[in-house]
């Protein structure tokens, strides 16, 4: 089973920190099934559960180097959250698990139906990710869009 999210009105977050410009996500969402056969019979006699399997890719736009909002500076590259290592490629082996929220954002009203804040609802829950690596792709504009893969040993929310 799959889920796919896209648009300003789904925002993704690592370990907390929300992710910029995050094009979409996509998450599959998998409890293994393991076929019993018995003997001299074609049907198969049952089907044991032995495993739960996750995975979410994320796609995004990468910022460039001199990013900004308001005078402050963003980035959103791998090696800002802790992802990718340029320096020592063993730090991969003591890479933290961490948490991905795909979190909804509604609005609040007051009495008259204005919206006054946003309150988070979650939509999908990733436990003990680890990020498996990335693909990108660079256009003429110049322009990065890649795709971040993480495993995942357990995910609520399909």
């Amino acid at each position: 089973m799959s889920l796919v999210i896209t648009g300003a009105k789904a925002f993704i977050k690592l370990s907390g920190e929300a992710l910029a410009f995050a094009a979409g996500v996509s998450v599959t969402h998998e409890n293994k099934l393991e076929e019993i056969p018995e003997l001299d019979r074609l049907e198969v006699a049952e089907y044991a559960e032995n495993g739960h399997r996750c995975s979410i890719s994320i796609s995004s736009i990468k910022l460039a180097s001199t990013a900004e909002i308001g005078g402050t500076k963003i980035a959103n590259n791998a090696q800002f959250y802790n992802l990718d290592f340029a320096d020592d490629l063993r730090q991969i082996l003591l890479q933290p698990e961490i948490i991905i929220e795909i979190v909804e954002a509604v609005p609040v009203r007051d009495g008259n139906g204005k919206i006054v804040d946003f309150s988070e609802k979650a939509i999908y829950v990733a436990y003990g990710c680890k990020f498996e690596g990335g693909t990108g792709q660079l256009d003429a504009r110049g322009i990065w869009q890649g795709t971040w893969n993480f495993k995942c040993r357990r995910g609520v929310g399909i």
